[in-house]
């Protein structure tokens, strides 16, 4: 099932650079307040509530940044993840950072910042090429590969970690082909389909020390070993191997795998794909076809070919630790450090050197929050038949917010720290780091799947949230938790602003589309078609209003395309509300401050700005915080001055809700 993320990124693309303004352009038109907020529009002195909220909570900071003449400015979201690179950056370069990964982190920069470029950078690869080539018999191989594997990258097949396939009710390893002699590049203009580079191959074998005489040979050989169309006399399967094709799905033991492929087996132990304790369990997916292929390759006549498809592929796997050419274009060696460091190292340095365990715990506290006052909401609604209802609790019973670092527990990187201190070329500790991560996510291979598991789904590293209904699982990344975003200074404003990105993050399970399922992703949240066109009605009242503000002259918002990101915002501030309630003292103007901060933008000058964007999935800034607002009584009685006639005024019949 290929996988499908409602995902909530709050900071918008459509920033550009703005175009000065001068001074005879600074007015305020206000015409609705929804476009108020671009560049070069705003008044010269601080709007009244009751024209713009947004303008009116955020103007300071706004005239903050242009006296600095700052001509792109980003969301706080959009900040939290400018600030995660430079901290990335600090962990790679500062001594002063503790623990092991980031120590890790600094071996891999030295050793990357000291690599020469080019051929003599894979150097370090000739020992070991000098080893495979002494190989005679396929025996010698494997011990080889028992000791050194982890260098020949993914020889044959690539495994990934995954919970693509339900049926197993477990994690396992899916393995998916790879091609030892890579495609030419695709040629935009004729169309042509790219072939395979043969001139890069043999050069790669050549620089390994291959015998010119012997490499073109060599390339065809491997050449046909791929090329599957080809009519050949292979093994018939045995009456075993029969039995693994009629599995559904064909999930293989590691003792089962050995059987038809020694070799193959022998890589996916020494690459750390293996657990402990785990050669009976069903934990490997692999097409019995494909591994019937590998079987009919590693023989012992096709031995000088299996050799070079291991050579070739330990010469891939270095190209992605070496810098890039200078002709290429140079790369900011942190950008490549973070890209080569194991994603273990890079989330437990970042988490432990920037995000407190009481952020992480407030975390899983806000969600659980919001999850009672959801609850307490539809156990109170007047339109849903019980048995809606009662999916819609289940699916809020079952809802999980995804871990911040790995589930089961964090991951002890000292072994890695150790063997990185006595490595001295990129080369092999970028095999050791590659090795390293494949024991982490192997360590879950053959055990129950549970909801929260990131793996493959998104990164700590990121300011940014989703919603994966399939799973019924919603994440806000750890680089969220940042000072940035999250206002520590009361609990108003923890709520509007890291709590707002939970809420909407928690909300779109419930929003046009996570509506569409239940907690099992096997049928409809909807109990009655009733209950359905009910919600339906409500959330097209809605679109309607967002499609009826004009966000440029003459184009007005597509609420049908926004209706997700809108109703994620409605349904999450409703349940903020809920919560302020039973809060005493609560401050509901310090809240509505800290939301507009939270999704503060400023707008590019109206020339800058495409017609088009009215038509993407995430509102502007303005028109979102505004639109919020303006659906809830605490808005009105907060700030009085809100009545009839004012722009920010919705009459009490049109503020809508859906839950």
């Amino acid at each position: 099932m290929m996988k499908r993320i409602i995902c909530c990124v709050i900071a918008l693309c459509m920033l550009a650079g703005f175009a000065t303004a001068g001074a005879e352009s600074q007015h305020f038109e206000g015409k609705p307040w929804m476009n108020s907020n671009f560049f070069g529009l705003w008044p010269s002195e601080r709007p009244a509530v009751e024209e713009t909220f947004e303008l009116y909570a955020n103007y300071d900071l706004y005239q903050e940044a242009l006296a600095k003449g700052e001509r792109k400015i980003y969301t706080p979201i959009d900040e939290a993840q400018r600030l995660e690179m430079r901290q990335m950056a600090a962990i790679c370069t500062d001594p002063d950072l503790t623990g092991p990964e980031a120590e890790c982190m600094r071996i891999l920069y030295r050793l990357y910042t000291g690599t020469k470029q080019g051929r003599e950078a894979f150097a370090p690869l000739l020992p070991y090429a000098e080893r495979l080539r002494s190989v005679k018999t396929l025996e010698e191989l494997n011990a080889l590969i028992r000791e050194d594997g982890w260098l020949y990258g993914e020889a044959f097949y690539k495994g990934i970690l995954s919970t693509e396939e339900r049926e197993s009710g477990k994690y396992y390893v899916f393995f998916s082909q790879t091609e030892p002699i890579e495609y030419l590049p695709f040629d935009e203009e004729t169309f042509d389909l790219p072939g395979k580079d043969t001139e890069g191959a043999k050069e790669k074998l050549l620089c390994l020390g291959w015998n010119a005489e012997e490499v073109p040979q060599l390339i065809e050989k491997v050449l046909d070993v791929y090329d599957y169309s080809k009519s050949r006399d292979e093994d018939p399967y045995t009456e075993r191997e029969k039995e693994f094709q009629s599995r559904q799905p064909q999930m293989f033991s590691l003792n089962e795998i050995r059987e038809v492929s020694p070799v193959f087996c022998e890589l996916i132990k020494a690459r750390g794909l293996a657990r402990e304790g785990a050669e009976e369990e069903p934990a490997y997916q692999i097409n019995i076809t494909e591994l019937i292929k590998n079987k009919t390759v590693c023989r012992e006549e096709n031995l000088e070919t299996v050799k070079a498809i291991l050579a070739l592929s330990m010469y891939n796997g270095a190209e992605k630790a070496i810098p890039k050419d200078a002709a290429e274009g140079t790369e900011d060696p942190t950008d490549a450090v973070n890209r080569l460091a194991p994603l273990a190292v890079r989330e437990q340095g970042y988490v432990h050197n920037f995000v407190s365990r009481e952020r992480i715990d407030m975390y899983n506290q806000l969600a659980e929050e919001y999850k009672d006052a959801l609850r307490a909401r539809i156990e109170k609604n007047d339109w849903l038949s019980d048995a809606t209802k009662q999916e819609i609790c289940r699916k809020i019973d079952r809802l999980v917010a995804a871990d911040i670092l790995y589930p089961g527990g964090e991951f002890d990187c000292t072994p890695l720290l150790e063997s990185l201190r006595s490595c001295d070329n990129i080369i092999e500790a970028y095999g050791l780091c590659s090795r390293f991560q494949h024991q982490c996510e192997a360590r879950f291979a053959g055990m129950d799947w549970a909801p929260g598991n990131r793996f493959g789904k998104h990164s700590t590293l990121k300011a940014e949230g989703g919603y994966y209904p399939e799973e019924n699982v919603f994440y806000v990344g750890g680089a969220s938790l940042c000072d940035i975003t999250l206002d520590m200074t009361s609990r108003e404003t923890i709520l509007g602003t890291f709590g707002a990105h939970i809420s909407h993050e928690f909300c779109h399970a419930f929003d046009t589309t996570g509506s569409k399922y239940n907690a099992d992703f096997t049928g409809s949240l909807f109990a009655t078609e009733k209950d359905r066109e009910i919600f339906e009605q409500k959330a097209a009242a809605i679109a309607k209003q967002v499609s009826s503000i004009e966000v440029l002259d003459g184009v007005c918002s597509n609420g049908t395309a926004q209706i997700g990101e809108i109703l994620a915002d409605l349904t999450g501030m409703s349940l903020t509300m809920d919560i302020a309630k039973e809060t005493e003292n609560f401050d509901y103007d310090k809240y509505f401050r800290a939301f507009a901060y939270f999704f503060s933008q400023y707008l590019p000058s109206r020339e800058d700005v495409e017609p088009g964007s009215a038509d993407n999935t995430h509102p502007y800034c303005s028109l979102r915080i505004n639109f919020a607002v303006q659906h809830f009584d605490e808005f009105y009685r907060t700030y009085p001055s809100v009545t009839e006639g004012t722009p920010m005024y919705l009459a009490p019949e049109e503020r809508l809700l859906v839950w």
